[in-house]
């Protein structure tokens, strides 16, 4: 029990835990090491070419190119957002979504990422993993069981993704779905009319939930 507990505990009410904000890092660990990246590329991928930033440069232009390709296909847009709480200022874009779409709106942003660099030698291009600000693609999704997420997508090799969550998300969904009454503001839950049923779904929410749901983003 922490303090704050230990001093209040008589005056408190309603008390629950559960998770919060969620950040999972989605990579391949063995092309996080510059020696499996060659033989991966020159062994699965049959690559015979040189392995030189021109090689990496255009890997990741047909990874924007997909990403632009798709976005028009579901007739998602591609924006650069202010420098502003991105939670926040995607909210309209979860407002016009119709009842069918997956994704609201993809973000594009400079943020820093550990991407493959080849470094010129007398012989085979040296490859190294080297943090550097590039461009990256925010997927905003809303998901029926998860609710709103998001799903970052680097598209410079080794195309290392990242999805960030939130438990309270999760519980307001299951709670809507069996008609039970809360009250939510921002990122906690200041009412709901049955707590106990609130803490054994909170328990609930672990690992099986999530890969069985995030499979499908």
């Amino acid at each position: 029990m922490n303090r704050f507990l230990e001093h209040h505990d008589s005056s408190i009410r309603f008390v629950y835990s559960c998770f919060d904000r969620i950040l999972l890092n989605a990579v391949i660990q063995p092309l996080q090491r510059p020696s499996t990246i060659v033989w991966f590329l020159r062994e699965q991928q049959g690559v015979r070419g040189r392995l030189d930033q021109k090689f990496f440069r255009r890997l990741s232009g047909d990874d924007h190119d997909w990403v632009r390709q798709w976005a028009t296909q579901q007739n998602v847009e591609i924006v650069t957002p202010p420098d502003v709480r991105r939670e926040n200022w995607v909210q309209p874009y979860y407002q016009q979504m119709t009842q069918d779409e997956v994704v609201a709106v993809i973000l594009k942003t400079l943020e820093q990422a550990n991407v493959a660099v080849s470094q010129p030698t007398t012989g085979e291009p040296h490859i190294e993993l080297k943090p550097r600000r590039v461009w990256q693609y925010h997927f905003y999704v809303r998901d029926s069981s998860l609710g709103p997420l998001w799903l970052r997508v680097c598209p410079y090799f080794p195309f290392n993704a990242r999805v960030c969550l939130n438990g309270h998300d999760w519980l307001a969904q299951r709670m809507r779905n069996v008609g039970i009454q809360f009250g939510q503001e921002d990122n906690a839950f200041l009412t709901c009319s049955d707590p106990q049923a609130l803490q054994e779904y909170s328990d609930a929410f672990g690992p099986d939930i999530l890969h069985f749901r995030l499979a499908d983003v």
